[in-house]
């Protein structure tokens, strides 16, 4: 059984992973971070098992589409 990796344990984990503009505020329960890009305010998913390159994917343009994206 798989066991749940709260998110400031995540962060220790990979702090070196992420990259500088890549600002983490979530988790998807998975291992993945969600987070944001300080560079350009889009929402991008930080995939933990990914192969070294392929890390993020891009969720939304900003926080506020992310967040309008959940409520519909």
């Amino acid at each position: 059984k798989a066991k749940a990796i709260s998110l400031v344990r995540q962060l220790v984990i990979h702090d070196e992973d992420f990259a500088e503009d890549f600002l983490p505020i979530a988790d998807n329960g998975s291992g993945d971070i969600i987070g944001i890009r300080l560079d350009n305010g889009s929402v991008e998913l930080w995939i933990h098992d990914a192969p070294a390159g392929k890390e993020v994917s891009h969720v939304n343009a900003s926080l506020d589409g992310w967040l309008a994206s959940l409520e519909n």
